[in-house]
């Protein structure tokens, strides 16, 4: 999965709409109805691109907040066919507390930092969302799919959302994000399940000397002392010069644990 693919899907949503709008003779009013959320001064077309941000920031389209004119069925295809200003889908009251939410991180919770203005970082409904209308990290998606339906799903949702998503930024597929789950599964004594999810961290990150060095932990719990040597000497082969001596140690252990 190339990135051009993972981010053409959010650019295909800011173009969509912004194409049907200007095809179907659209225009956003001048002068919108029902603002509660949104400074008074917003008009026009910044009103369209205020509600294109949303649609990228969250993949989601017009229909995910609003709902059809009274006495029309709803077109997703057809702006004409929206009522805007209604307030019957619940998201829209729902998208409202949000941006209140992000309101108040920008205006008083970031100018109690200690920081000029132009230094801050501003949050944005992208900074969460992330291309995501449930923002979730591939951590906790992971842990709720085994808690579900067991570790063999979790597999195969990681290389589904990894096929889908890579190269994008919805999902974060770098080396550790499988390791911190397996560690954690591993605390909660979820020994054979760390396993199979340490496993797939080094399939997909084979260099990667903290997940080798994990599943030595994972496989020593288990009592399996060759496989947990085995990954123990991976590690050190692995780490870089700094980390090696802390490596080192924890494979000396397995071996004269093991005598």
């Amino acid at each position: 999965m190339s990135y051009t693919k993972s981010a053409g899907r959010l650019l295909v949503v800011v173009l969509a709409v912004a194409g049907l709008a200007e095809a179907q003779g659209f225009r956003w009013p001048e002068e919108p109805e029902n603002l509660k959320a949104l400074p008074a001064s917003v008009k026009g077309r910044e009103l369209g691109s205020i509600m294109r941000g949303f649609a990228s920031a969250l993949d989601v389209r017009c229909q995910y907040c609003h709902v059809a004119q009274a006495g029309l069925e709803l077109d997703p295809m057809d702006l004409m066919t929206f009522d805007f200003a209604s307030d019957e889908n619940p998201r829209k009251n729902k998208a409202r507390t949000m941006l209140r939410m992000v309101g108040v991180i920008n205006d008083d919770h970031l100018s109690k930092l200690g920081v000029t203005a132009s230094d801050r970082v501003r949050v944005d409904c992208v900074t969460c969302h992330r291309g995501q209308s449930r923002p979730e990290m591939l951590g906790d998606v992971l842990a709720t799919t085994i808690a579900e339906d067991g570790v063999e799903a979790a597999i195969e949702k990681y290389r589904e959302l990894r096929e889908s998503h890579y190269g994008g930024f919805s999902y974060d597929f770098s080396p550790g994000v499988l390791g911190s789950l397996g560690e954690s599964l591993l605390s909660e004594g979820e020994v054979e399940v760390a396993i199979r999810m340490l496993a797939l961290e080094n399939e997909q990150n084979p260099d990667f000397a903290y997940g080798h060095y994990l599943s030595g932990m994972a496989h020593d719990e288990a009592g399996h002392g060759p496989e947990a040597i085995q990954h123990m000497e991976k590690a050190v082969a692995l780490a870089p010069d700094g980390q090696k001596p802390f490596f080192q140690r924890s494979l000396e252990k397995l071996k004269n644990d093991g005598r």
